[in-house]
Order: C-alpha cells, then sequence, then structure tokens
C-alpha cells in the first residue's frame, strides 16, 4: 500500500459503508463493487473493510460539499492507496472496490453526491 496526499493528483470523499451498503441494498463485497461501479460511472473507489470507508476519489478542484459523517480529503490529507490489481477477492483490509481504470479517470462529484444522497434514503427505510 501506498500513502498518497490528496488535493493535489485527487482529493477523495469517505463515505461510510453502510450508506453504500443500504444503495447497493447488500453487504456482499461484489454486489457493492457492482453498485459502486455503476454509480460512480467506473470512476475509482477504495474500500477499507476494517475501518468502514469506502473512499471515492474525485477531481482535486471538485466543489467541495459538507454533509454530515462525510468527509473531504483535500490538500494536508494523505490516504492509503492498494497497489493497482488489490481487488476484493485477495481478502485484504483495503483493496480497490472499484480500480481505476487510468490515473486521469475519477469519480464525477455530482455521482458520488446523488450515492451518498440515495444511500442516506435507503438507510432510513431498512
Amino acid at each position: 500500500m501506498a500513502m498518497l496526499s490528496c488535493g493535489e493528483t485527487f482529493s477523495a470523499v469517505r463515505i461510510p459503508a453502510s450508506v453504500v451498503q443500504a444503495e447497493a441494498r447488500s453487504a456482499e463485497p461484489e454486489r457493492v463493487g457492482t453498485c459502486l461501479a455503476a454509480g460512480m460511472h467506473e470512476g475509482p473507489v477504495i474500500c477499507d473493510r476494517l475501518a468502514g470507508w469506502h473512499y471515492a476519489l474525485v477531481p482535486p478542484k471538485a466543489v467541495r460539499w459538507e454533509v454530515k459523517g462525510i468527509a473531504w480529503l483535500g490538500i494536508g490529507s494523505v490516504l492509503g492507496v492498494p497497489r493497482p490489481g488489490i481487488t476484493v477477492g485477495d481478502g485484504t483490509r483495503v483493496y480497490r472496490a472499484v480500480p481505476a481504470t487510468s490515473a486521469a479517470e475519477l469519480c464525477s462529484p455530482p455521482a458520488v453526491s446523488q450515492l451518498v444522497a440515495m444511500g442516506r434514503y435507503r438507510e432510513l427505510f431498512r
């Protein structure tokens, strides 16, 4: 795993696993990954299964928003990123729930916002 500085090449949005699982309607990592890939339009997402967080990688200059329980990781933040190819099937703590297709490909901030809003809504009615 590499520790990468946020805010220059990318920023990250830290989302509770419960929100993502509510949107996926499953806690199964494969189903969660499929939901994230569709919702983030194949933008990269990292999962820390022990801590219970998903990190959507977004452009560094994306509009920052404040949402309770959601953290914006920009300049001054560091994120542990697993090496390419580490996925859920490898059984590691931190893996790529949605692998990056290229270094330039990041999640769309509106897609992240929509996934969070829908996941929060579904959490209310579980």
